[in-house]
């Protein structure tokens, strides 16, 4: 029995499920969080597993790879989400987590980072050239005062949207 476990953590499990680069049969490799590994071009997909433990490949998430034109896929570390390229470990590329809102001062996409101590927060990807950073996650709904985002607010288990410059709120039913 402990042989078998060597060979299945070193050698992987097995899959059905061909290699999107070379069609190779891909293998199930067991580390802090499992992933699927073609033993033949080293191409790397991450999984996920839910609450249920159902387990689903994680799909790009339509953006390229500057480097080498892969696909991005969202990955998650200890300084919270980013995206990386799925050609890793033969291409290293990673970026910030887009949260898919336009910076409110420049234009330039709103980012997801981690401080120091851990906490989340917003910040637009032009920095240092453009300095807008938000602790709320930002919202591309405009406000009657000309506020051209709002960001959503938790108190306790309340969740509303809140305009950062006259802090109007707004329920997210009305601000549809």
């Amino acid at each position: 029995a402990r042989n078998l476990m060597e060979d299945l953590k070193r050698e992987g499990l097995p899959t059905s499920t061909k290699c999107p680069n070379c069609g190779g049969k891909m293998v199930v490799k067991f580390a802090k969080t499992p992933f699927l590994l073609c033993p033949s071009c080293s191409t790397r997909r991450e999984l996920e597993v839910d609450d249920k433990g159902n387990i689903t490949i994680k799909e790009p998430t339509g953006k390229r790879c500057p480097r080498c034109e892969s696909p991005l896929v969202e990955k998650r570390g200890k300084f919270g989400r980013f995206l990386a390229c799925s050609n890793y470990p033969n291409c290293s590329h990673t970026e910030p987590f887009p949260v898919g809102v336009k910076c409110p001062l420049c234009g330039g996409d709103v980012v997801e980072r981690t401080g120091k101590s851990g906490k989340v927060f917003y910040a637009c990807s032009r920095y240092p050239e453009c300095k807008f950073l938000s602790w709320d996650e930002p919202v591309e709904k405009e406000c009657s005062c000309g506020s051209k985002y709002l960001v959503v607010r938790r108190r306790g288990r309340r969740i509303y949207l809140q305009c950062p410059q006259c802090k109007k709120t707004y329920s997210f039913k009305s601000s549809s």
